[in-house]
């Protein structure tokens, strides 16, 4: 087990959710299957900058939480810190 953190999800420009978390997004890595309560999310700069930065989301009674299971990104954060203002 490792530290947790709650999600927080936002929409694309284009329709796709994503996961914001510390400065960056990722976006959807598998689809959600019916029987999982997990999904796998890797840094929305995978393709352009190469990185290999993913987390986990799990789904749970008292909300979604992240598991960041390689935390290392290619490139400088993706918003500044004050880019989304922080959920009421």
């Amino acid at each position: 087990t490792g530290i947790t953190f709650p999600a927080r999800y936002i929409i694309s420009r284009r329709g796709t959710q994503l996961v914001l978390f510390r400065h960056n997004t990722y976006t959807p890595n598998s689809k959600i299957k019916p029987e999982s309560l997990k999904r796998d999310w890797k840094c929305s700069m995978y393709h352009k900058a190469k990185c290999k930065a993913r987390l986990v989301t799990k789904f749970t009674s008292a909300g979604d939480i992240i598991h960041v299971t390689c935390a290392m990104h290619s490139h400088p954060p993706m918003y500044p810190p004050m880019f989304f203002k922080p959920p009421q």
